[in-house]
């Protein structure tokens, strides 16, 4: 009965060494490689990609505004969001002489925000927030401020609707 004792305890040593060595080691599998063409570097993007994003500099700024999922924007839409919002954006800062490095435009899903302005700063400094629209129309974008916003006279003759709220 000794001996019967003694090997299902070695039995069981055994095993159990075996189990806790090899835990948590998931076992190794060779990566069938399914590639069968030469890929290329191209210096073109492709039509794909470019009807995602959209990136190119404005008249009035010298660094590119992106649009995500541009296509999903209407001509309306990027025209209201660049004179209602971009356009006194960079006009503030410039007047603060912060250089903006790029803008980027993406729809949000947050209800009566469809869309999210992120800006970078030469500086490193980031800037973003939600764009207000109600009916099709874009509201107008007005700086946050400690205190009085400091408005140069340039800023106040171009935009009075941002000005009347202060």
């Amino acid at each position: 009965m000794v001996p019967v004792i003694i090997i299902v305890l070695v039995g069981l040593a055994v095993t159990g060494f075996f189990v806790f060595q090899n835990k948590g080691v998931a076992p190794v599998v060779e990566p069938t490689p399914t590639l069968t063409e030469t890929i290329t570097p191209s210096t073109s993007v492709s039509p794909s990609l470019s009807s995602i994003i959209t990136a190119s500099p404005t008249p009035e700024t010298s660094f590119p505004i992106v649009y995500e999922a541009s296509g999903s924007f209407s001509a309306s839409e990027k025209n209201q969001i660049q004179e209602r919002i971009i356009n006194p954006f960079v006009d503030y800062y410039n007047d603060l002489d912060q250089e903006i490095a790029s803008i980027t435009i993406s729809k949000s899903a947050t209800a009566g925000y469809p869309y999210a302005l992120s800006g970078i700063f030469k500086s490193g400094v980031n800037n973003s927030f939600l764009i207000k629209a109600s009916g099709g129309v874009v509201d107008w974008w007005y700086p946050e401020c400690m205190g009085e916003c400091p408005f140069s006279d340039e800023f106040k003759a171009k935009y009075p609707e941002i000005i009347s709220k202060y």
